[in-house]
């Protein structure tokens, strides 16, 4: 009889664990009235510089690799749901959400590149959730380990709105560059090389434009070039970006520069004298 009552005794804090969680958001309420909120996509393009207007003409994959979308109540501030996506599935794009009658703030980020939510590194396996204020998306990479942090930024996209959930609807997400493209090119060297770029970030905030992380200077990884420029996306557009480059017995430092949002800062630089110019297209 004593280990019955013990049995059921543990079953109930189970339950009660159980419906505590449900309560605090990840499944919704049962029993309860729910609405279907179905997520469109717009906005994306190919191309730095395009506004970020209209319904794109292609398939959703064609633009990005991964998708996340997240539901946050905005009166608590909890994550409610969230669904990953990735374009080598079936069904990309297509995003429906069961939500009771509560005002939420959704976010949707869009990527070339892989990314997590308040995790960053592959290995990390088990989600985390954190609150929307805290909450932030990185750029995934292999592990803690410095010979593991190389990574390369894709394009990216955004889209934050806030919704009062009390019918079904259709929720259009335009989703926003929020990275900037920089590109090097050297006109007296026809094969030189970056072998470091400074203060770029690896992570930003989903509730504000708040980039987190800098790259440790061990961690990007080295571009080389013959006869052409390098070309690479970059988050941070909010502070300076420093670039170490050059050839054998000539290197070149040139720091100060700036990326900005969908738009394309160009470089160019003569290596054997130190001369460059930084334009903004």
């Amino acid at each position: 009889m004593k280990k019955l009552f013990i049995l059921l005794a543990l079953t109930q804090i189970i339950i009660i664990c159980s419906c505590r969680k449900i309560l605090e958001g990840h499944g919704g309420q049962p029993g309860g009235t729910t609405h279907q909120i179905t997520f469109q996509f717009s906005g994306l393009n190919h191309t730095v510089g395009q506004p970020n207007v209209g319904m794109q003409p292609e398939p959703l994959q064609n633009y990005i690799s991964q998708l996340s979308v997240i539901a946050y109540n905005a009166k608590t501030g909890s994550e409610v749901k969230r669904l990953t996506q990735f374009s080598t599935q079936s069904g990309f794009g297509q995003v429906v959400f069961n939500l009771d009658p509560a005002q939420y703030n959704f976010v949707a980020v869009g990527s070339q590149s892989a990314f997590g939510i308040n995790q960053f590194y592959k290995l990390d396996t088990i989600p985390v959730y954190l609150p929307y204020t805290q909450a932030t998306i990185e750029y995934i990479q292999e592990g803690p380990d410095p010979y593991w942090r190389h990574y390369q930024t894709g394009d990216t996209f955004l889209s934050r709105k806030t919704v009062n959930v009390n019918n079904n609807q259709t929720v259009e997400m335009v989703m926003e560059r929020i990275v900037g493209k920089l590109e090097f090119e050297v006109n007296d060297a026809p094969n030189f090389k970056v072998s470091e770029i400074y203060d770029e970030k690896t992570a930003f905030k989903v509730s504000a434009d708040s980039l987190l992380h800098r790259v440790k200077t061990y961690s990007f990884p080295e571009y080389t070039a013959v006869n052409g420029k390098i070309s690479l996306y970059m988050l941070n557009t909010t502070g300076n970006l420093a670039i170490e480059s050059g050839v054998w017995l000539h290197p070149l430092y040139i720091q100060d520069i700036r990326v900005y949002k969908n738009k394309t800062t160009l470089v160019k630089a003569k290596v054997l004298t130190g001369e460059y110019t930084i334009t903004v297209q």
